[in-house]
């Protein structure tokens, strides 16, 4: 942008040329990345449920609509954990544990829909085919 305010036109275009050197040479050895918004969309989406640090390049267009509140999926396999509790893989590659007794359900299995929806300071609830939600953290 500095380039833009220089007069003379040699200048400026060897400033064109210098700065176009050093961006070429930052996308080449891998120093600079490029994503566009659709790539945040998608990043932030597969990290739902971690907690993360506030980073710049997660802001995308500063548009909260990019964070989900929810997600939909299919389960991909489930194993009992010990008091009722299950460890629920989605076809994402997600891995959700429930923390709460689900002796009153029919445990999940391969192939159902899950939802997943953020609730009040950082928790999560799962619910599986319609049921009542049980509250689960993200553990992969």
């Amino acid at each position: 942008m500095e380039c833009r305010k220089l007069a003379d036109p040699e200048a400026r275009l060897r400033c064109y040329d210098g700065t176009v050197d050093r961006l070429s040479k930052a996308l080449t050895g891998g120093s600079l990345v490029v994503v566009d918004r659709e790539d945040i969309r998608r990043t932030r989406r597969s990290l739902f449920g971690f907690s993360l640090p506030k980073l710049p390049f997660f802001k995308g267009d500063n548009s909260q609509d990019d964070t989900p509140d929810e997600i939909i999926a299919t389960i991909k396999s489930v194993r009992a954990l010990p008091n009722d509790m299950w460890a629920i893989v989605l076809d994402s590659g997600a891995e959700w544990h429930t923390v709460q007794e689900g002796s009153s359900q029919s445990a999940p299995k391969a192939g159902q829909k899950i939802k997943i929806k953020s609730g009040a300071l950082g928790s999560y609830r799962v619910s599986v085919s319609g049921r009542p939600g049980l509250r689960a953290i993200r553990v992969r």
